[in-house]
C-alpha cells in the first residue's frame, strides 16, 4: 500500500533525482581533479624527462665529441704499424677508464684492440657498429649487444676513418651498459615514477625491470606479462609523446645525440591517491544531502497532501454513491481550487443525477409501451401472413376449376358448336368473336390471378423465414443458360434478339438452382415485356469476390426517382411509363428477397427511352470449388 501512495512516489522521485544530481555533480568533480592532477603530474614528468634528455644529451656529445677526436687524432697520425697503433689505443684508454675497448676494424675484416686480440676467424665487417658507421658515413651509436670477449651488454660509438679521402677502417668504443643503466635508473624523476630508455627501434635499453633489459646478442623484444609489458608494447606501437594505458601513465622525450627515447612511467594509482579522501567526501556530502532533503520532502509534502487526502476521500464517498459528499478546503493554491472544482462538478452532477432519474422513470413507461405496441403489430403481422395464406389457398382451388372449367368450355365451342353454326347472320357471327373474346379473356384473367396469388404465397413464405432452401454449388453460366431455354418462345413471339456476354472461368457460387433460374427469367422475362424492338443482353463477370448477373434491354426505360420503388410489393413498372399495367408487381420484390437471401445485392440502372440494366451480385464460395462440391456430394 505503501508502494502506491503518492507521498512514496514523491519522496522516492525527489530521492532518484537528488541522488542522480550528486552522483553526476560527484562525478564530474571528481573527473574535473583527476584531469587537473593527471595534467600537473604530466607536467612534472615531462619537466624531468627534459631535464633528464637534457643531462643525457650533454653526456652521450661529450662521448661523442671525445670519440670523434680520438679518431681525427688516429686519422692525422697516419701510424700504420701494428704496434704503433696497438699503443695509441691503449694511451687513449687510459685517459678514459669507463671506456671497455677502444679498437679499429678494417675492411679485411680484422680488429686491432688496445687489450684484446680476436681470434684469427673473426670478422669485424659484419658487426653492427661497422656497418652502421660505414653506412651512416659518420657517427654511429649502437643498440646495446654482447661483447664477445667479455660477454657483458655493452653499446658501440663508431666512426668511420678516412686518410687521405680515402676509407681506411672503423674507429670505435665500447661503453659497458651498466654505467649507461645506471645513469637512467638513477635518474632525478620524483615521486613513485621509473625511467627506461629505448633505441631508435623503439627496443628496450634500459628499464627497472629487469624482464625488459636487453640479456642477448640482439635488444630482446617487450616481455609479454604483466603491466609494465602492457605499457611498453604500447609505447612501442605507437609513436606518442604522452601516453595513457589502463594503469599507467607517461611521457617520452627523443633524445637528439642518437635518436634515442627516454620515457618515465607513473602507475595511476599513485595519481588518485589525492581523489580518495576527495571521494570519501563526496559520499558522505551526498548521504548528508539525501537525509536533510528526504527530512523537508516530508514536511513539505505532509502540507500539501493533507489536502489531496481530504480530496481524494470526498471523490471516494461521491464514488460510493453518497451523493452529498464534499471537499472542505479553504486553500487558494492548485488544490483548492480543485476541491471546489470538485464540489461544483459533484452539484451538477447530483442535479442531473435526480434529473436521469425522473427520466428513466418515464423512459421505462414508453419502453412498455412500445413493447406492447410492437408485440400488437407483430401479431399483425402474423395474421396477415396467415391472412394472405388462407385467403390464397382458398381462392386457389376454386379459380383453378373456373379456369379449368373456362379452357374446356372454350375448346368445346371451337371444336363442336362454333363449326356448326351458321355463319351467314352478321349478329351470329359477332355473338361467335364476343363469345371466343370474353371466353379468352376469361382464361387469361384466372391465369394472371393463380399466377398473382401463388407469388403472395412465396413471398409470404420468404418474409416468414418458411421457404425451404436447397443450398448447392452452382456455375450461374448454366443458371442463365436455363432461364434463356425457359424465355425463347417469348424472344420468338417479339422478334428480340439474345445476345450473351460471359467471362470465361467463372468460378461456382453457393445458391438455390431454381430459385435462381426463377430470378434470372423473370429479369429476362420484364425485358422482353418492356421492349417494343431491339435486344436484350445477358452478361456474367467476376467483380472481386462477387459474380455480377445483368440483363440488359432497349426498352422503355424508367425514371431514376422509380428506382427503388420497382423493387416494392405490387410496383409495376408499367403502371409509371405505359397506361396498362402487366404483370403482378411482386416478381422483383421476390428477386430481391432470393438475392438477398444469398448474401448478394440487385440494383437497377436505367434512363427513360434507352433502356434498362437490372443487375444482382452472388458471393464467389470461399477456398476451392471442388472441394466444395465434393462436400455435397455433387
Amino acid at each position: 500500500m505503501l508502494k502506491n501512495s503518492l507521498k512514496y512516489k514523491f519522496v522516492l522521485a525527489v530521492c532518484v533525482i537528488c541522488f542522480i544530481c550528486l552522483l553526476i555533480v560527484s562525478l564530474v568533480s571528481y573527473r574535473i581533479s583527476y584531469n587537473a592532477l593527471y595534467s600537473e603530474s604530466t607536467q612534472k614528468m615531462t619537466e624531468a624527462a627534459q631535464k633528464n634528455v637534457e643531462k643525457m644529451n650533454g653526456w652521450l656529445n661529450l662521448q661523442a665529441a671525445i670519440i670523434k677526436g680520438m679518431s681525427d687524432s688516429f686519422e692525422r697520425s697516419g701510424i700504420s704499424d701494428h704496434q704503433d697503433i696497438v699503443n695509441f689505443l691503449q694511451s687513449e684508454k687510459e685517459l678514459y677508464p669507463y671506456f671497455m675497448f677502444v679498437y679499429i676494424g678494417y675492411p679485411d675484416g680484422k680488429l686491432i684492440d688496445a687489450t684484446w686480440v680476436p681470434s684469427s676467424d673473426f670478422d669485424c665487417t659484419n658487426r653492427p657498429w661497422y656497418t652502421g658507421a660505414v653506412r651512416k658515413g659518420d657517427l654511429y651509436f649502437s643498440s646495446p649487444y654482447q661483447n664477445v670477449a667479455t660477454k657483458k651488454m655493452v653499446i658501440t660509438i663508431s666512426k668511420p676513418v678516412k686518410r687521405n679521402g680515402s676509407f681506411v677502417g672503423v674507429f670505435a668504443v665500447d661503453i659497458d651498459m651498466e654505467y649507461l643503466t645506471n645513469l637512467v635508473i638513477n635518474a632525478n624523476i620524483g615521486g613513485n615514477c621509473y625511467a627506461f630508455l629505448l633505441d631508435d627501434h623503439n627496443n628496450f635499453i634500459v628499464h627497472p625491470n629487469k624482464d625488459f633489459q636487453p640479456t642477448s646478442k640482439e635488444v630482446i623484444k617487450v616481455a609479454e606479462d604483466g603491466k609494465l609489458g602492457e605499457i611498453d608494447r604500447h609505447i612501442r606501437d605507437n609513436n606518442y609523446n604522452v601516453f595513457e594505458l589502463k594503469d599507467y601513465d607517461g611521457v617520452l622525450s627523443k633524445i637528439d645525440a642518437n635518436g634515442w627515447t627516454f620515457g618515465i612511467a607513473l602507475p595511476k594509482s599513485e595519481i588518485v591517491k589525492p581523489l580518495n579522501k576527495l571521494w570519501l567526501g563526496f559520499i558522505i556530502s551526498l548521504l548528508i544531502s539525501l537525509i536533510i532533503g528526504i527530512i523537508i520532502i516530508l514536511f513539505v509534502m505532509n502540507n500539501m497532501l493533507n489536502p489531496i487526502q481530504k480530496l481524494t476521500q470526498a471523490v471516494k464517498d461521491f464514488a460510493n454513491k453518497k451523493m452529498d459528499a464534499r471537499c472542505l478546503v479553504s486553500s487558494f493554491d492548485e488544490i483548492g481550487e480543485l476541491s471546489r472544482s470538485f464540489n461544483e462538478m459533484a452539484d451538477t452532477i447530483q442535479d442531473y443525477s435526480n434529473t436521469l432519474e425522473q427520466e428513466m422513470e418515464h423512459r421505462k413507461d414508453r419502453e412498455q409501451k412500445l413493447l406492447e405496441a410492437n408485440r400488437k403489430l407483430q401479431e399483425l403481422d402474423k395474421l396477415k401472413s396467415e391472412l394472405l395464406s388462407t385467403v390464397s389457398h382458398e381462392l386457389r382451388t376454386p379459380l383453378t376449376s373456373i379456369v379449368g372449367f373456362a379452357k374446356i368450355t372454350n375448346k368445346k365451342l371451337n371444336e363442336v358448336i362454333f363449326p356448326h353454326t351458321e355463319n351467314n347472320d352478321i349478329k351470329v357471327e359477332k355473338a361467335i368473336s364476343q363469345v371466343k373474346d370474353n371466353i379468352e379473356i376469361i382464361v387469361a384473367e384466372g391465369d394472371r390471378l393463380t399466377s398473382l396469388i401463388s407469388d403472395v404465397i412465396e413471398i409470404a413464405k420468404l418474409e416468414a423465414g418458411k421457404f425451404e432452401w436447397h443450398m448447392d454449388p452452382v456455375s450461374l453460366i448454366e443458371i442463365i443458360e436455363k432461364a434463356i431455354l425457359a424465355t425463347n418462345i417469348l424472344f420468338e413471339q417479339k422478334g428480340l434478339k439474345l445476345r450473351r456476354n460471359f467471362e470465361e472461368g467463372l468460378p461456382q457460387v453457393l445458391g438455390d438452382r431454381e430459385r435462381l433460374i426463377q430470378v434470372v427469367i423473370n429479369l429476362i422475362s420484364n425485358a422482353i415485356k418492356f421492349t417494343i424492338q431491339g435486344s436484350v443482353v445477358c452478361a456474367a463477370m467476376r467483380t472481386g469476390n462477387e459474380i455480377t448477373v445483368s440483363v440488359t434491354d432497349t426498352g422503355i426505360g424508367i425514371a431514376e426517382e422509380d428506382f427503388e420503388k420497382v423493387f416494392d410489393k405490387f410496383r409495376q413498372v408499367g403502371d409509371i411509363l405505359t397506361s396498362k399495367p402487366q404483370g403482378t408487381g411482386l416478381g422483383l420484390s421476390i428477386c430481391k428477397l432470393i438475392v438477398e437471401h444469398h448474401g448478394g445485392k440487385i440494383w437497377v440502372e436505367s434512363e427513360p427511352g434507352k433502356g434498362s440494366k437490372f443487375s444482382f451480385t452472388i458471393p464467389i464460395i470461399k477456398g476451392n470449388a471442388d472441394v466444395v462440391v465434393d462436400e455435397f456430394g455433387i
